[in-house]
Parts: structure tokens; C-alpha cells; sequence
């Protein structure tokens, strides 16, 4: 034991501390299960919304609209086999009159309405309800067409017959743009929670002891330092721990709910989160503990929070931007400055292609302001954790971590 580092037993100190508490065993849990309930229900959505539609046809007995017009019986026909081509259960239903019908659709019974050629919705068009009844009503007026010419069935398949194209891409990807701006947002979001979560336990972990007297304790036998590093390795690993808990959760919800056409997320854009989320934590929870040093009382650490926060919304948001144009000039420039680029970057990453040189040079940023920033932390931590009394200035704590750098 003697041989261990002291941030690492730190860091084994909080891990089982934090690991061990109700807060996080509660919170866990219910992020946890607030991942699988949000998939099951976009399963039961998913079943009940989207593969079923139920068609309303206005009945047209004794009613000859010609060639061009669909039948009522060949659409109740052709209907459900064109719904299985697009992965659909279609019902239909037989209305003697249009205000019947378009009583029906009102009243949310069905979900579409065909009289004739016309087709009508309550609300908006369905892009895909509209394809079916399309494609059915064009394979219906098809066959009126050809009998009227005195097409047989054989001749009439030779002549619509499909032609094979073959298909390519120069520059192939592996999901589509949707998918991945998706991705995107979705990420941008996990990310600003558990860096601004955590990093504000590590302030609040701070302040507590300070409060406690703990710290005195602990710097007894560890050096201010190590402390610092320590405590900041542990809640970011108890940080990541729960990060993946949930989405592990949901990964598993997804697997076993198999009704869902769930997208396949480029794995890439998850790596390189994972990776921004443990540069961003490093670097803002370092700044967090800086500022929770300045304060003795948990009522005061709201007052300091501002330096650190401010950054991260502001990222946060240029990092929404960054989803629909990531390669606008402001979202080249935030990805490439400290405070800003773990919020932004990897949302480029995951909805553009940013070039090669730019992630290389951002991380190379980031990394050398996580070793500038725990350095001058570390000056203010030593200077102000064992410190009682009003809360610290600031700008006291700049200049005299600086004059002692």
C-alpha cells in the first residue's frame, strides 16, 4: 500500500464513497430507467402509431368514374398487399357518404380518407400513408387500364416490368446525415449534463470538506496536490461509470424490444464522445475545485460558480449550432479553443467530417490547457482549502497563484 501513489488511493477513496451512497445507487437507477422507459414507449408508439393505418374509402356502388378512377373493391384489395411492402397493417373501412367519412377522420377513427382520387387527412399529410395509398391506387387504375385495352395479365406484368439499376456513391458513408446529426444532439447534450453534474460534485465535495474539517485531516497525510487529482479522478471515473450504466440500459432495452427500427449510430461519434467527455471533466472539474477551494460554506459556492459555468453554456450552445452547420466558421473557431472544444468538437465529428488536422490540434489544445489549469488550480487549492472565514476573492487567488507559479 505504501507504494501506491497518494491521488490514487484518493481516487479509491471517493470512487467507493460516491459509489456507495444513495444519491448515486437512486440516481442511477432512475436515469437508468427513465432510458428503458422512454424506449419501450417509442416501441408502443412505434407498433401502434406507425405500422398500423386505417384507410376510410367513400363507397362508390353504382358509380362508373372510368378508367382513371380506383374502384372501392379493387382498393380494399390491393390495400393490405401494398401495406406489407411497406412494412404496414392496413384496415380499411367502407363509408357510404364523404361527410361520413370525413366525420371519422375527425373523430381520430381513421387515419386517412379516399374518395375517388382524392385522398384527405385530418391534420397534415403522412408521407408514407400517402405512398401507400398511392401506390395502391396507381396499381388499381393500372389494371382498369389495361383491360380496357385488352391487356392480359402476363403482357401487362412484361410491361411494367422493373428496371435493375445499379447504384454507388463516390464518397460512401457509413449512416446518413439525419442519423448522424441525431447522434449529435443527443451527445452534445449527455455530455453537457455529465460534465456539469460532476463537476459540480466535485466543487460541492470541496466545500464539504472544508466545512467538515476533513480536509485538515487528509492533508495531514496527503499532499494538497494529490488531493486535488485524486478527488477529481475519482468522481470523473464514478462520473463515466454511470454514463455507461445508461446507456448500457438502454442498448439492452433496444436488443430486447425488437419492434423498434432502431438507426445504427456511427460508432465512431460514440467513441469520440466518451473521449471529449473525460477531457472536458478534467478540464472544468479542475476549475471547479479551484473555485469551491475559495468558499467554506455550501451556501456561498452558488457565488463562484460563474467562471466556470458561464463557458459551458455558452459551448453548449454554439454546440446546438454546430449540429445543423458543423462547419460554419463559428463552430471551426469553438472547436479549436480549450473552453469550448470538448463541447464542440465532437458534435463536429459526429455530424460533419471536420478534417483530420483539426482534431489532432484540438486535443493537443485542450490537453496542454488541462496541464496549465491544474497547475494554477493547484496553486489556488493549496493557497485557499485550508483557508476559513468570507469567501475568497477571485482575483486575490489569480494573482497569488500566479506570483507563486
Amino acid at each position: 500500500m505504501t507504494g501506491t501513489p497518494a491521488w490514487q488511493l484518493v481516487a479509491g477513496r471517493e470512487i467507493r464513497q460516491r459509489m456507495r451512497s444513495k444519491a448515486f445507487v437512486i440516481s442511477s437507477l432512475l436515469i437508468m430507467a427513465f432510458a428503458v422507459a422512454g424506449v419501450v414507449i417509442s416501441a408502443v408508439v412505434h407498433d401502434d402509431a406507425r405500422t398500423r393505418v386505417r384507410i376510410a374509402l367513400v363507397d362508390d356502388a353504382g358509380v362508373d368514374h372510368g378508367a382513371d378512377t380506383p374502384k372501392v373493391s379493387s382498393l380494399r384489395d390491393a390495400l393490405p398487399d401494398i401495406g406489407i411492402a411497406l412494412s404496414r397493417d392496413v384496415l380499411t373501412t367502407v363509408a357510404i357518404t364523404r361527410t361520413d367519412g370525413e366525420a371519422l377522420l375527425r373523430t381520430g377513427k381513421v387515419d386517412v380518407l379516399i374518395d375517388g382520387t382524392t385522398a384527405v387527412w385530418n391534420r397534415r399529410v403522412d408521407a408514407v400513408q400517402k405512398a401507400l395509398v398511392q401506390a395502391a391506387a396507381q396499381s388499381v387504375v393500372r389494371d382498369q387500364r389495361a383491360k380496357q385495352i385488352g391487356l392480359d395479365n402476363a403482357e401487362l406484368d412484361q410491361l411494367v416490368q422493373p428496371v435493375s439499376l445499379n447504384t454507388s456513391t463516390l464518397h460512401p458513408r457509413e449512416s446518413d446525415d439525419a442519423i448522424r446529426a441525431g447522434t449529435a444532439g443527443i451527445g452534445l447534450v449527455l455530455l453537457f449534463l455529465s460534465i456539469q453534474i460532476h463537476g459540480a460534485a466535485v466543487l460541492m465535495g470541496v466545500v464539504e470538506e472544508k466545512s467538515s474539517r476533513v480536509v485538515e485531516v487528509l492533508l495531514g497525510h496527503v499532499r494538497p496536490r494529490s488531493l486535488l487529482v485524486g478527488k477529481i479522478t475519482g468522481i470523473g471515473i464514478v462520473g463515466l461509470t454511470q454514463v455507461l450504466l445508461v446507456a448500457s440500459s438502454a442498448l439492452l432495452a433496444l436488443v430486447t424490444v425488437r419492434s423498434i427500427d432502431a438507426p445504427k449510430v456511427p460508432a465512431d461519434a460514440i467513441g469520440w464522445f466518451v473521449v471529449w467527455f473525460v477531457l472536458g471533466f478534467a478540464l472544468y472539474a479542475t476549475i471547479f475545485a479551484g473555485l469551491g477551494s475559495l468558499v467554506s460554506r455550501q451556501e456561498d459556492a452558488q457565488s463562484v460558480v460563474t467562471p466556470a459555468t458561464l463557458p459551458l453554456l455558452v459551448s453548449y450552445f454554439i454546440g446546438f449550432a454546430a449540429v445543423a452547420s458543423p462547419n460554419a466558421l463559428v463552430a471551426r473557431i469553438a472547436s479549436l479553443v480549450p473552453l469550448s472544444a470538448p463541447m464542440v468538437m465532437p458534435v463536429r465529428i459526429a455530424a460533419g467530417s471536420p478534417a483530420i488536422w483539426e482534431i489532432a490540434l484540438s486535443l493537443a489544445l485542450v490537453a496542454g490547457t488541462i496541464v496549465a489549469v491544474v497547475h494554477l488550480a493547484g496553486r489556488v487549492y493549496e493557497r485557499n482549502v485550508l483557508r476559513s472565514g468570507p469567501r475568497g476573492s477571485l482575483a486575490t487567488a489569480w494573482r497569488s497563484a500566479r506570483s507563486n507559479a
